[in-house]
């Protein structure tokens, strides 16, 4: 990653494998503070237009279910590839995506329902629903995170 970039597929299959184990693991572990804590999430997300907010607080889903695996570097995972996120939604500008508002509803009624089979397939919904829209973009290969930090430590 120092002397390469990201590639778009990289980052769809790195989500995928990460967030299967992520919500197995949150289907165990999950309190009822998670869950509450995942419909203010989604909530949020319905009840604003600004579209940054919005952004942010689609981003934000998977660090509260991250959160609730209680493993730390899960956690940790999860924020490294949502900053990467982060990036990629500002290089390629920010769109409402409403029609991800009822997947992550079923994911949180699956995890509720400790569904581990359930949540993993709404969470593959949701990231081919993404995916999808990626694809359907043109845009640049994401440049290695640990090359912004090199740059900014050499000014």
């Amino acid at each position: 990653m120092l002397l390469g970039r990201v590639s778009l597929a990289g980052l769809a299959e790195a989500r995928r494998l990460i967030n299967k184990m992520v919500i197995e693991l949150a289907c165990e572990r999950a309190t009822e503070e998670d869950f509450v804590a995942l419909e203010r999430n989604i909530a949020e997300i319905e009840s604003t237009e600004d579209l940054q907010r919005r952004a942010d607080k689609g981003v934000r889903f998977f660090g509260l279910i991250a959160h609730a695996t209680r493993n730390e570097v899960l956690t940790m995972l999860v924020d490294s590839l949502a900053d990467i996120i982060r990036y990629v939604i500002e290089s390629n500008g920010r769109k409402a995506r409403p029609e991800l508002v009822p997947v992550r509803r079923r994911i949180l009624k699956a995890l509720r329902a400790r569904d581990a089979k359930a949540a993993a397939k709404g969470m593959d919904e949701y990231l081919t629903i993404v995916q999808e829209g990626m694809d359907a973009e043109p845009m640049a290969a994401v440049p290695a995170p640990a090359r912004r930090i090199a740059a900014k430590m050499a000014r």
